[in-house]
């Protein structure tokens, strides 16, 4: 595994947070501004990695796709609380596909988009993992919300805008991909 750095990247990172968010995702178009602008920016390379080339954000070449994902397993695990979750949201697939309806991952639907979960009751480093590779799309698009997913009332069902403001509300941080897919902003 590469030795990886966190970068801050300041108010080129929020810009890029903001591009995304609003382009790619259905469940954060609805995430206030303020939410935003109240964190802090950074991005997941290589040790050794210039603040110019992180800002260089939709660039290849990072190639950190499995070192990322390591990465991102070991700070959830290292920061869980006991109550919250880790969902993703998969921006290629449709809830009206077959092999969706059909696979035995935990997810709920948001209009069109599919949603892959899993609560911290259930982490480890395997199921942090398979979530994360749940979703096939080329920009990753995910959260970690401090409130767990009812799976009772949300798996594989459509969530209505009070689940997902509730949901919302609790986000603790996000994690997009960069570069090309081989790294994350968070």
């Amino acid at each position: 595994m590469k030795t990886i750095a966190e970068i801050e990247l300041g108010k080129d990172g929020l810009v890029y947070v903001e591009k995304i968010l609003k382009g790619w995702s259905m469940f954060a178009e609805n995430i206030p501004s303020e939410y935003l602008r109240n964190g802090r920016v950074f991005a997941i390379v290589p040790q050794g990695t210039s603040l110019d080339r992180a800002k260089k954000l939709e660039c290849g070449g990072i190639g950190m796709e499995n070192s990322v994902v390591n990465w991102l397993s070991e700070h959830l695990l290292s920061n869980k609380c006991n109550d919250a979750a880790l969902v993703i949201e998969n921006t290629a697939a449709r809830s009206e596909d077959k092999s969706v309806k059909c696979s035995s991952h935990l997810k709920f639907f948001y209009h069109k988009w599919i949603y892959n979960f899993c609560n911290t009751s259930n982490f480890s480093d395997a199921s942090i993992k398979e979530t994360f590779f749940a979703q096939r799309g080329f920009m990753d698009i995910s959260f970690y919300i401090s409130t767990s997913v009812d799976e009772s009332r949300v798996l594989n069902k459509e969530v209505d805008e009070f689940t997902v403001k509730s949901f919302i509300e609790h986000i603790e941080e996000i994690f997009l991909g960069a570069y090309d897919g081989e790294s994350l902003v968070v």
